[in-house]
This record gives structure tokens, sequence and C-alpha cells, in this order.
């Protein structure tokens, strides 16, 4: 069955037309995994290819879901600072506790994403971050309409407005995961 999964995830890897730059596509070819182990033994044959694998899930817990966060180092959560926040950081919560148990080196981080300069997201922060003992990254990525115009146009941020606050926001986000 290894053999299976790997040959499943070296056939969904595809290469961009950006240098260094790999994706693996959303497939039936890996959601069709059933246990939580298997994409990180299939990652553990292609861990020399890479420096970095970035897994990037739907918002719920599925196998898929699972399956990644049983592979990671690190789980990411963005957030924006609305009404719904804290009741979803709870849920995400107690489900990164649930992983511990199978993954206890994983390490979470929180990231503010959506940030704009309004009263009522200033106010959610606040309480957020003063009640609560979230792991929130210093970095937060800036509400801006460059995210979904190089969105529309599947470019990165660096690439369709490199020199804009947000594809520093970007920067500064890598930078501070890469720091630890």
């Amino acid at each position: 069955m290894k053999v299976y999964v790997v040959a499943n995830l070296k056939s969904a890897v595809y290469r961009t037309k950006y240098q260094d730059i790999d994706i693996v596509k959303g497939s039936v070819k890996i959601t069709e995994q059933k246990t939580p182990w298997r994409l990180k033994e299939a990652l553990g044959y292609l861990k020399k290819d890479y420096d970095v694998c970035l897994i990037d899930t739907r918002p719920v817990f599925d196998m898929l879901t699972m399956n990644a966060l049983y592979a990671a180092d690190v789980f990411l959560t963005p957030v924006k600072f609305d009404n719904f926040c804290r009741d979803n950081l709870t849920m995400v919560e107690d489900a990164y506790h649930e992983i511990l148990e199978n993954n206890p080196d994983l390490e979470w981080k929180i990231f503010a994403n959506m940030v704009s300069n309004t009263k009522a997201q200033k106010l959610s922060s606040e309480d957020l971050i003063a009640k609560h003992d979230y792991p929130f990254m210093q970095s937060c990525i800036s509400r801006t309409a460059i995210v979904d115009n190089a969105l529309s146009l599947y470019k990165p941020v660096a690439k369709h407005r490199v020199m804009s606050n947000v594809a520093q926001d970007f920067v500064d986000l890598v930078e501070e995961l890469l720091e630890d």
C-alpha cells in the first residue's frame, strides 16, 4: 500500500511557472486516503526534494485536513477579527488538542488576515487577545483589493503588486514563520 500512496502523491505534483514552487492540487488520489498517517508517510518520500511543504485545506476537519495535520509541523490558522472569530477559534483549539494526541510536536500559530483599521476590528482583536491565550503571530495581512485581484489572475500577490504593503505583509509572515 505504501507504494500506492507515494505514487499517487507524486503524480499529483505539478510544476508551476514560478521557480522552485510546485503544487499538489486537490485530488481524489489524495483524499481517498482513509487513514490519517498516509499523507505523512507519502510526504516523507518527497522530503528530500523540498525545503518547505504548505498544505492548504478547507476550513473543516475532514479526513484530508486530519491527514494534513498529522503530517504537519505547524498548524497555521488565519483569522478575521469579527463576531465569529472567538467561537471559531474555540472550535479550532478543541480540534488542535485532539490532534496533539497523535502529533504531539504540532505547533499552532494564528495570524490575523484581512486586517483593516476599523473600530469593530480593534475591539474584537483587543478582546480576543486580552481574554485568551491564543498563539497569535506578530505579522498580519492587510485587507486590500490587491489580494482579490491577484487571486482572480492566479498570481502570487508578490508577482501581482511586488511593492504593495500587502506583499510585504506576506513576506513578514513568512520570515516570522521561518524564524523558529
